[in-house]
């Protein structure tokens, strides 16, 4: 709903350029189903709260090896979305309003980040959860033709909460290790922390000495030299 004058909307905007020409071009507000998707609190389209309703919040686009599509993470949305690199149709929706694989309440992701596509169908989520101020990583293995959850994984984190943004990187050939951006974390102040969940053993962090919101990592990521 909104008023008889229209709503103002913040539509998302995802560009691929190659050689300095836009090959590929989507805008969430050609997609109107995502409009009510939007969690309560950023369905505000009588702006009565904001001068825009933040609806989705696109916050990481990633490519699928698999198939070579794009799988995109709408934080206020609660949804991950896989699009069609070529036609910018939204092939599938996983967890929010519009989830299309059956997820449970304790498997749907709040406020999320960081969504990476893995070979296999594999997804794995930096899950904030501001609904019950816990955040965790998710892993979802989807059986993507059927839309069929195969497998559900999650590695939590009692000890931190990450009220905006972060992000996790799972390290290639080990099964339960992530390094982590804390983003706007509330806990232990870490700024971001390599774990090895396996073990429940962090590897490595670096940790403020003073806490702020203004002084955060949004993502953090390691590379062998």
């Amino acid at each position: 709903a909104h008023s008889e004058f229209g709503a103002r909307v913040g539509s998302n905007v995802i560009q691929e350029i190659v050689n300095d020409e836009v090959v590929f071009e989507w805008y969430s507000s050609d997609h109107p189903e995502l409009y009510s998707y939007a969690t309560s609190d950023y369905a505000d389209y009588f702006n009565l709260n904001s001068l825009f309703a933040d609806y989705a919040h696109l916050n990481s686009v990633q490519i699928d090896p698999d198939d070579g599509n794009f799988v995109c993470s709408l934080r206020n949305s609660c949804c991950i979305l896989k699009l069609d690199r070529t036609t910018g149709e939204i092939l599938w929706t996983l967890g929010g309003k519009g989830d299309q694989f059956g997820l449970t309440e304790e498997q749907k992701t709040y406020y999320q980040h960081h969504a990476v596509p893995f070979e296999g169908g594999l997804v794995t989520v930096f899950d904030n959860g501001n609904n019950q101020g816990r955040t965790r990583i998710v892993e979802y293995t989807l059986d993507e033709a059927n839309k069929r959850l195969v497998s559900f994984r999650e590695y939590a984190l009692e000890e931190q909460f990450s009220v905006f943004a972060g992000g996790a990187q799972r390290l290639e050939g080990e099964d339960a290790r992530y390094v982590i951006g804390w983003g706007g974390a509330k806990g232990n102040n870490a700024m971001f922390s390599d774990i090895d969940f396996s073990t429940n053993q962090v590897l490595f962090e670096v940790v403020r000495t003073v806490a702020s919101q203004y002084e955060y990592v949004y993502r953090a990521f390691r590379y062998e030299s």
